[in-house]
């Protein structure tokens, strides 16, 4: 109908010897345009092999968690530097948690690596001092790798271990806190009191 309508108006402007233009479709333009804009951007650079990158939404969280255990150092370095940061918000917490980010840092955990521990501990006082975070903590038999970092032989380490286990037992009525107490983490405390700098 358009095109009809178009050729009847050229026609009746050509009798009373009007000029006539048919004029272009404006998102003819604006779509031939963005074309030519694309067209134009240069190729993207091939990211580095090492490189990190968030993932698309929901599958940011599963990634990262995967990549706590990947083979290639960097890859654990950069993922778990990553969740550091974005667990710094509850909400992120609550996603990390869901895609089992407490059995994977329980691996982390025991990493070769000292950064890679030492991030692992970090991120481990944060989960603590989350509500369900110290839940997931119970439930996945976190008290006795944080035994065993409290004689870690990075001081960081150390000082989030204890850190982690002050927090889980911020509720003195939880489960975790009698988790705590009856592994005999508090004897195990005490003796590291006695050779432990005061930093830690």
């Amino acid at each position: 109908k358009l095109r009809l309508v178009g050729a009847m108006w050229g026609v009746i402007r050509a009798r009373q010897g009007l000029p006539y233009e048919r004029k272009t479709q404006e998102g003819f333009d604006v779509n031939a345009k963005h074309l030519v804009k694309f067209a134009c951007m240069p190729n993207p650079e091939e990211l580095p092999a090492d490189s990190v990158t968030l993932a698309f939404e929901r599958a940011t969280h599963p990634k990262l968690t995967k990549l706590i255990t990947a083979d290639e150092l960097v890859h654990r370095q950069k993922a778990l530097a990553m969740i550091d940061k974005l667990c710094s918000a509850p909400i992120e917490i609550a996603k990390f948690l869901d895609v089992g980010l407490v059995p994977a840092l329980n691996e982390g955990a025991t990493d070769k690596d000292p950064t890679v521990r030492t991030l692992t501990s970090h991120i481990m006082v944060l989960i603590a001092q989350d509500k369900h975070g110290r839940e997931r903590m119970h439930q996945g038999a976190t008290v006795p790798v944080l035994q065993n970092l409290i004689v870690d032989e990075e001081e960081q380490v150390r000082a989030h271990a204890c850190k982690c286990l002050s927090a889980l037992c911020i509720e003195v009525s939880h489960p975790v806190t009698f988790e705590v107490v009856a592994r005999g983490t508090v004897p195990m405390l005490v003796e590291r009191c006695k050779e432990e700098n005061t930093e830690v």
